[in-house]
């Protein structure tokens, strides 16, 4: 606890967490007040109309929601997300990154999944408009590992963010999603394509592990770690079970899978980046 006291006195941390708990109160709030308050047909505008877009919509259509369903399933996974990776970001001392992280997914997410809907994927997910929370929210679940992993590093003293680490959960992305819906087009194609991500998801493991084992002296601290990297994975697992449902249709509509698979994506790849990036001198400054 003292060491936690003593990181928020550092390089403005408290000011950082202040930012941090404002910003994760006042989305929902955001969410809350349009869904409630805006009239239908300003909401309408906001939403991403595919076939003809606004150059406001790549911004706006991520606070919009469909019904109170809508907003409610993303406001629950929403706090669990969030709380779960800022719980991390404080044991592990990466407050700066995580609010940046925070602010791409709520901000810099939303654009770039547009684009990719519009120009891209309208055709493989076709749909009239898009909006919702749920790619952001996708995001964010996708940096917590990094956060997990960067925490059990401060615990063990060591670090344990080896390369293989992004490409075991890169992977695992890919494998859970064709495991969930291989029964929906068994093609040759998919089905190759689900043999070669279990292949590869059993090689990185292997590697991490070893660079794991190599990391810590401690034998029971290695059995500690990798024992705690499994209940966090059936953890995330579980939470990644939502985003991925295996009945994409119900009375709500259509589970958009495509963006809850993207933001994991961009989640990861944002998160790794970044965390990389702050080793190197020039960026000590994301570092107390």
């Amino acid at each position: 606890m003292n060491n936690l006291l003593d990181y928020l006195k550092c390089n403005n941390s408290f000011k950082i967490l202040t930012l941090l708990l404002v910003i994760i109160f006042i989305l929902p709030l955001v969410w809350s007040i349009i869904f409630y308050n805006v009239p239908e047909n300003v909401q309408t505008s906001l939403k991403l109309s595919v076939n003809n877009t606004q150059i406001w919509q790549y911004f706006t259509h991520s606070f919009v929601h469909n019904d109170l369903t809508h907003l409610q399933n993303n406001l629950e996974t929403y706090f669990i997300a969030i709380i779960f990776g800022l719980i991390f970001a404080l044991l592990s001392k990466n407050l700066k990154i995580f609010l940046i992280l925070v602010l791409l997914s709520i901000f810099i997410f939303p654009p770039i999944w547009g684009i990719l809907k519009v120009f891209f994927l309208n055709g493989l997910f076709p749909s009239s408009y898009e909006c919702g929370s749920s790619g952001v929210i996708a995001a964010l679940l996708g940096i917590v590992p990094v956060f997990f992993i960067l925490s059990f590093s401060k615990y063990t003293g060591k670090s344990l963010l080896f390369q293989e680490y992004f490409y075991f959960f890169l992977i695992y992305i890919v494998f859970f999603f064709q495991d969930t819906y291989k029964t929906m087009d068994i093609s040759p194609f998919l089905m190759g394509i689900y043999i070669a991500s279990l292949l590869a998801l059993f090689i990185v493991i292997f590697f991490y592990i070893y660079h794991i084992r190599q990391a810590l002296d401690s034998k029971k601290l290695f059995i500690l770690t990798l024992f705690s990297l499994m209940l966090f994975l059936l953890i995330y697992t579980i939470f990644i079970g939502f985003f991925f449902p295996q009945q994409l249709v119900s009375l709500g509509g259509r589970t958009a899978i495509e963006t809850h698979y993207v933001g994991l994506v961009f989640g990861l790849f944002v998160s790794y980046s970044l965390v990389i990036l702050s080793q190197n001198t020039s960026f000590s400054w994301l570092r107390c």
